[in-house]
């Protein structure tokens, strides 16, 4: 973004938070042991091997809330305990919020949820449970651990918007949780869910020079824009050694 875009940051970072902040993200998982994330991430040491170790699928549910091994998150496609990133899209989400609170890594914590399996959408995937399913189960673990905020970069149509799903995100919202989402990138008026719903704040995209980005869905629904092109953010560190790999041979 350019220097002329205000957002207010340093005003906002001269405050101080009254308790500590879990922000759920909700996407297609997150590096947790890149070097930049690694602080931010929440640690569930109830269900950690010694404190902070993801132990192996299966092994505990010393915290009984029926997810075996929480340690750090939970992988929603596959029913797992690694919500381990094999696209990009949630690390680069996460290096975002991260770098905006690079000094608050003591008081605010990012809970990884992969709700989105890599490939979705492109081939077929078995066993992979549906996406209104996925997403409910992620907003219900939300709520059991207590977060602040779910941040969900990312909105789909009308047809996804089970009834279920609708209750499960109002009883969040009921219980003080505050949604962030995307309002689409499909260049047109913003009708994607959970943008459409009340009190969810929607996020639109801007481009450098402040202009709304071409890829960018608008209208009523959406409740501000942010810089949302040419951001540099981390990507997952197998990433790099693959490269490194590839230019070696």
């Amino acid at each position: 973004a350019t220097r002329q875009m205000s957002w207010g940051f340093k005003k906002s970072f001269k405050q101080t938070a009254k308790k500590n902040i879990l922000i759920a993200v909700l996407d297609g998982g997150i590096d947790i042991e890149h070097p930049d994330l690694r602080p931010f991430v929440y640690i569930n040491t109830k269900d950690c091997f010694e404190g902070n170790i993801i132990p192996p699928k299966d092994t505990q549910d010393l915290d009984n809330n029926g997810y075996k091994g929480d340690c750090k998150g939970w992988d929603f496609t596959t029913k797992s305990n690694r919500a381990e990133d094999e696209e990009g899209h949630g690390t680069h989400v996460a290096g975002i919020i991260a770098s905006i609170l690079k000094n608050y890594s003591q008081s605010i914590k990012l809970l990884p949820l992969k709700v989105f399996a890599a490939g979705e959408g492109k081939k077929p995937i078995k066993d992979l449970p549906s996406l209104s399913k996925r997403l409910n189960s992620a907003i219900e673990y939300s709520i059991l651990q207590k977060v602040d905020i779910i941040h969900l970069s990312a909105g789909w149509p009308k047809s996804y918007m089970s009834r279920q799903l609708e209750a499960t995100i109002k009883k969040a919202q009921k219980l003080g949780i505050q949604f962030v989402t995307a309002s689409g990138n499909s260049s047109q008026r913003s009708m994607v869910y959970p943008c459409q719903l009340e009190d969810v704040l929607c996020v639109g995209a801007l481009r450098p020079n402040g202009d709304v980005a071409r890829f960018s869905n608008w209208g009523g629904q959406v409740d501000v824009y942010a810089p949302g092109e040419k951001i540099l953010s981390t990507i997952p560190v197998s990433y790099t050694h693959l490269r490194a790999h590839e230019t070696d041979s």
